[in-house]
């Protein structure tokens, strides 16, 4: 005879959404998941795929995934709550029993939440996982909480200048770290589509889509010119690394 627990797990319902929007070579969510719920499959830069049938709710994947675009539903049969886990990574923590908002991608007050869960654990490399009861209807647009702590408290301005002392990879791709392109700066190569020829910065599995915003930003903070100025390296086709053998060679 079944007890009252296991009735209720079967009447609950685990699903991902999963917000994985740029082509780039991350697969963390995949390695973290050990029933294959998750695959990433090869090549690496593919989209991740989800199998609903092989999920337990666990949320090792929410909290490994580097871009926190992977939140975990669990939907309760005739409820009209469920209950959501977010990648939350800031301080302060909200309390459990607290009501928090519930905001959607822009940063827009979709309603409130209470809070369920909280797991904080070396588990989860320091990414913590909030669990908030919520309605179904907003269940499909929320993808972060604001406590009161955050609704209360003024963003710090941050006017000195940083002092420049942590190298850093640019590119992950091809490895590029940012002294490399200081030191192209100052050979005077400041011009975003010559940078690439020298340095290889952009020419990776992700052609640009991870690095690129962050490039230019750096290149210009090293030679003080303007964004604007730099120009963008062209996209030439094919812009992913395919086999000799589609091209009809």
């Amino acid at each position: 005879m079944k007890t009252e627990k296991e009735k209720k797990r079967e009447k609950r319902k685990c699903y991902l959404i999963i917000e994985c929007q740029e082509e780039i070579p991350c697969n963390p969510c995949e390695e973290a998941c050990t029933r294959g719920a998750i695959e990433v499959g090869r090549p690496i830069t593919r989209l991740p795929c989800f199998y609903p049938d092989r999920c337990n709710g666990c949320a090792k994947c929410v909290a490994a995934c580097p871009g926190l675009c992977i939140y975990l539903v669990e939907e309760e049969e005739g409820s009209d709550k469920v209950i959501m886990t977010f990648p939350y990574e800031f301080l302060p923590l909200p309390g459990k029993g607290e009501s928090v908002d519930i905001v959607d991608s822009n940063g827009r007050n979709l309603g409130q939440g209470i809070v369920k869960r909280i797991k904080n654990t070396n588990a989860e490399n320091g990414t913590v996982l909030i669990s908030v009861e919520l309605n179904k209807e907003i269940g499909s647009k929320a993808r972060s909480i604001l406590t009161n702590g955050e609704r209360s408290a003024e963003p710090e301005l941050v006017t000195e200048e940083i002092e420049d002392t942590a190298d850093f990879q640019v590119c992950r791709c091809e490895e590029v770290l940012l002294s490399e392109l200081q030191t192209i700066t100052e050979l005077g190569i400041i011009l975003a589509p010559n940078l690439r020829r020298f340095s290889r910065v952009g020419l990776g599995l992700c052609q640009g889509k991870a690095c690129g915003e962050l490039m230019l930003s750096e290149l210009s903070r090293l030679s003080g010119v303007a964004l604007d100025e730099l120009g963008y390296p062209k996209a030439r086709p094919p812009v992913r690394p395919i086999k000799l053998r589609e091209l009809g060679c």
